[in-house]
């Protein structure tokens, strides 16, 4: 199963045990039905953690989904606490992408977009390190892909016949159709990149 399929699935088998916990529980205790709603309970339960299973083992095979996986919780780490974030080019450098930081400290959208490779265990898609990569270093490496993968960076530049000397902003795609996390999505800042963009592939 895929791992959409498999988080479908696991959300599935979450409702049919909410479910039965409350017909468990609006049902008289001790009588056939409040026995078989218990039981209904518990087989699903049994389900969910096998599902939850299945998917932190495929997330931790699958570099795309470690990928996907981390930039989506720095988003929800945002969600809970907008100063987790800040677009500042220039500054102190930093690794720090999760949790928050002083805003005299470096974190602009290929930082994050680096720095979401580091904490999947992947090495850095720059020339530079981690810690100092930039989009012009990243732009210059991968491959230019017509279609995105989870994984990929969604590239905005400003000329299309000349996108990887031109390229002034990037993203990390979540999916196959070009969603992304970064800073200028609204799950982390309100910047708009605008321009063109292309997409740019590192992982198999």
């Amino acid at each position: 199963m895929t791992l959409q399929a498999l988080r479908e699935s696991r959300d599935l088998h979450e409702r049919r045990r909410v479910r039965a916990n409350d017909k468990y529980k609006a049902a008289k205790k001790g009588s056939a039905s409040a026995i078989f709603w218990l039981a209904r309970r518990k087989y699903e339960w049994r389900w969910v953690q096998r599902r939850d299973k299945e998917i932190r083992k495929k997330i931790q095979s699958n570099p795309r989904s470690r990928v996907v996986a981390v930039a989506e919780m720095c988003a929800r780490n945002y969600r809970r606490n907008p100063a987790a974030y800040h677009y500042l080019a220039g500054g102190r450098p930093n690794t720090v992408i999760d949790r928050p930081t002083p805003w005299s400290w470096r974190s602009d959208c290929s930082q994050f977009a680096a720095n979401v490779y580091r904490m999947a265990g992947l090495k850095c898609p720059g020339t530079g390190t981690f810690l100092h990569s930039n989009t012009g270093s990243i732009a210059a490496r991968g491959q230019i892909v017509r279609r995105p993968q989870p994984g990929d960076f969604k590239m905005w530049c400003y000329d299309p016949r000349r996108p990887r000397s031109t390229t002034h902003h990037m993203e990390v795609c979540t999916d196959s159709h070009g969603t992304t996390i970064g800073h200028g999505t609204r799950a982390v800042d309100s910047l708009a990149p605008g321009g063109y963009f292309y997409y740019l592939r590192f992982l198999p």
